[in-house]
C-alpha cells in the first residue's frame, strides 16, 4: 500500500469482504464453506475464520451499522478503494452505510491486530509473478 499511495496509484480491494468472511454471515455455528473450491483455496488458503469477532460486531453497534459496513470502512481506511458485487437494494444500502464516518486510529488498531501481518496466499504469489510491486505489505483481516 506505501508504494501505491507514493506513486499515486489507487489500490482496489476486489474481495473487500473475503467471500463473506467479513460480512457478518458466517460465525461459529455457521462457518464458511468448506474450502473445496479452487480459487477459495487460493485466496484463503485453509484459513477458516469467525466473524462473530467482538471487535467486528461492537463497532457494528456503536456506530449503529452492520458488519459489513465496519469491513468496508476499514478497508478504506487501510487506503483501499473496496470494490463490491450489488444483486439486491439492501446489499446497495449495507455498502453505503460505510460511508460518512470513521472508526478512531484505537479500533482500526483492534481490527489490525485480528488480521494476518504479512501472510500471503497462493494465489498472491501468482500474482506476484505477473506484477512486481516491491514494498508491498499485504494484510488481510480475515
Amino acid at each position: 500500500m506505501p508504494a501505491c499511495k507514493k506513486h499515486g496509484i489507487v489500490f482496489q480491494s476486489s474481495s473487500a469482504l473475503a467471500q463473506g468472511r467479513l460480512s457478518g454471515k458466517y460465525i461459529e455455528n455457521n462457518p464458511p464453506p468448506k474450502e473445496g473450491i479452487p480459487i477459495q483455496q487460493l485466496r484463503y488458503g485453509a484459513r477458516r475464520t469467525s466473524l462473530g469477532d467482538p471487535p467486528l460486531r461492537c463497532l457494528a453497534a456503536k456506530y449503529s451499522v452492520g458488519v459489513k459496513a465496519v469491513a468496508m470502512n476499514w478497508n478504506i481506511c487501510k487506503g483501499a478503494l473496496p470494490v463490491v458485487g450489488v444483486r439486491k437494494e439492501s446489499q446497495a444500502l449495507d455498502h453505503m452505510r460505510a460511508l460518512g464516518w470513521r472508526p478512531t486510529k484505537e479500533e482500526i488498531a483492534e481490527l489490525d491486530s485480528k488480521g494476518f501481518k504479512g501472510e500471503t496466499t497462493k494465489i498472491w504469489h501468482m500474482a506476484a509473478g505477473i506484477v512486481q510491486v516491491s514494498t508491498f505489505s499485504h494484510r488481510t483481516l480475515i
